[in-house]
């Protein structure tokens, strides 16, 4: 009997060992759900590979795809539709992640742009849309038209908001946070948030290799202020 409990114990370990995590959504009670992937604990960058208060010259920094982006009083202005991209590339593809402060959300839809591939407009985007508390995540040619899931964030005006694309091909994950202060160093992000969701999906699109970031809005109306950016990568684990 002993050595069936032994067995048996050996056999969990090998299932459900520590290669596994949590999917979460996050302040509990938005939507309850709780499932586990594979995949290993979140790796780290040594440090910021994009850190960009907006006080310097906006074409040194970004190239405009559409619209018309700007500096104004050290922060970014978004037109009320456009795209831009970061003109220094993340190190890594397998983990890129960013974090900005919200300083003003009267247009509705923001866009964080991960693994652009600008030559033929593909990227993962999470766009996060103020007026209904979500964000979606889309893969696709045009700068991401595909949706392929909706999760719920919320945040307001001064606060902080975070999105990351973790993994590759049908592992991929989107995660998305809310922090009511500067969070800090990305190994903090998953303590002291208001909102956090966690996105899986099996991309039509495998954007695997690509390490180009981008920022963009996809209303008609209003503006966006934002500051502090920062961002950086990690292989995988």
């Amino acid at each position: 009997m002993k050595k069936l409990i032994f067995i048996l114990l050996c056999f969990s370990l090998l299932t459900f060992g520590s290669s596994a995590r949590i999917i979460e959504v996050a302040p509990a009670g938005a939507w309850g759900i709780i499932g586990i992937s594979g995949g290993s604990a979140v790796a780290e960058a040594p440090s910021w590979e994009i850190d960009n208060d907006f006080s310097g010259t906006y074409a040194t920094d970004w190239t405009t795809v559409s619209g018309s982006f700007s500096y104004s009083s050290g922060e970014l202005l978004f037109p009320n539709t456009g795209t831009t991209i970061y003109n220094t590339d993340f190190t890594n593809a397998f983990q890129q992640y960013a974090k900005v402060k919200v300083v003003d959300a009267s247009e509705d839809y923001m866009d964080f742009y991960f693994r652009v591939i600008y030559a033929n407009e593909t990227a993962y985007k999470l766009l996060i849309r103020v007026s209904t508390n979500t964000v979606s995540w889309f893969d696709g040619d045009t700068w991401g038209t595909q949706q392929l899931v909706e999760g719920p964030v919320a945040f307001t005006t001064n606060t902080y908001v975070g999105a990351e694309i973790y993994g590759t091909g049908t592992d991929t994950e989107a995660r998305v946070w809310a922090w009511a202060s500067d969070p800090g160093a990305r190994a903090n992000w998953d303590t002291g948030y208001t909102s956090k969701t966690v996105m899986t999906n099996n991309p039509s699109h495998a954007y695997n290799t690509a390490v180009t970031f981008g920022l963009g809005s996809t209303d008609n109306w209003g503006t966006f202020l934002l500051d502090d950016l920062q961002a950086g990568s990690a292989a995988a684990p």
